[in-house]
């Protein structure tokens, strides 16, 4: 741990709680802070300057890896020690947790690249091409990748969510959740599910694979994907579908944010849309 190294830092440390949060909730992303309200295993602290809320950070420590979910220091806040004050205050406790801690945390690095460089000054390694990924593209760059070259088609059993069974769908998403497989927030039935993109595969009465597609911030974005159905082509189908079906109703410039968190996942990007950008860097520090 890093405690010689901490600058004299103004304010106090406060452990986030559901009692407090409302403090900090705009210090946090938006999954965090729901997450502490609803009382989930969650370790986070902040930091109050005169009785004002300046920093925060969230995470979960899952085996001896502790993942960092959110990080912010407030504008006016910052180059004062604050986030490093944190981040030691954050080993701390995971020593306790796990004696041989891994402090985890993906950074999207063109939004954030002070976040990255301070990251490196405090002692994260950078993980190249470690999971998970995210990638950035267009519907422009993605129909000159394969799909340009041969178009897939539709089967019967496969269908777009605003033409499946809605019993079917409920069915899926409680699987989803049981398996704790990745659906958006608020389910498959959100508002912000794009419901003429997202697509399901269905077999024997069930639905045994699905993409689900959400549209944020004036793009788009996959929240969700999940094959089950043994049948390694069906996802490739199912992304393809969804992108060209993506295309016809929205124009080339639209933003498609993609996050990989398998192997398999990150071939089917990087051979559909070769030109995706990654957008994501990985961070580990090692306790000691």
């Amino acid at each position: 741990m890093r405690y010689d190294f901490v600058p004299k830092t103004e304010g106090d440390l406060s452990v986030i709680t559901k009692e407090n949060i409302d403090s900090f909730a705009s210090l946090l992303l938006p999954d965090s802070a729901e997450a502490i309200r609803s009382g989930e295993p969650m370790l986070a602290l902040g930091w109050i300057i005169d009785d004002t809320s300046v920093a925060a950070i969230s995470g979960q420590l899952e085996g001896v890896t502790f993942y960092i979910t959110s990080f912010y220091v407030a504008p006016g806040y910052r180059d004062k020690g604050i986030g490093t004050s944190l981040l030691n205050a954050l080993e701390e406790s995971a020593s306790v947790r796990c004696v041989n801690y891994i402090l985890d945390m993906t950074v999207t690095s063109e939004e954030h690249s002070a976040l990255v460089d301070f990251l490196k000054s405090y002692g994260f390694e950078e993980k190249p091409d470690s999971l998970p990924l995210l990638y950035l593209t267009t519907l422009e760059e993605a129909a000159e990748g394969q799909l340009k070259k041969k178009e897939i088609k539709k089967s019967d059993n496969m269908k777009f969510f605003d033409e499946s069974d809605s019993g079917l769908l409920r069915d899926a998403e409680r699987y989803a959740t049981a398996s704790f497989a990745p659906i958006p927030e608020g389910g498959f039935s959100s508002g912000s599910v794009d419901q003429q993109v997202s697509m399901v595969y269905e077999e024997n009465g069930a639905i045994s694979a699905y993409i689900v597609v959400e549209k944020t911030n004036g793009g788009l974005s996959i929240s969700g994907a999940l094959n089950e159905s043994g049948k390694p082509m069906v996802m490739l189908k199912l992304f393809s579908l969804s992108l060209q079906r993506a295309m016809d109703l929205y124009s080339g410039d639209m933003v498609l944010v993609i996050p990989v968190t398998d192997r398999t996942a990150d071939g089917l990007v990087r051979f559909l849309i070769p030109d995706a950008k990654q957008i994501a860097k990985r961070f580990e520090l090692a306790g000691r």
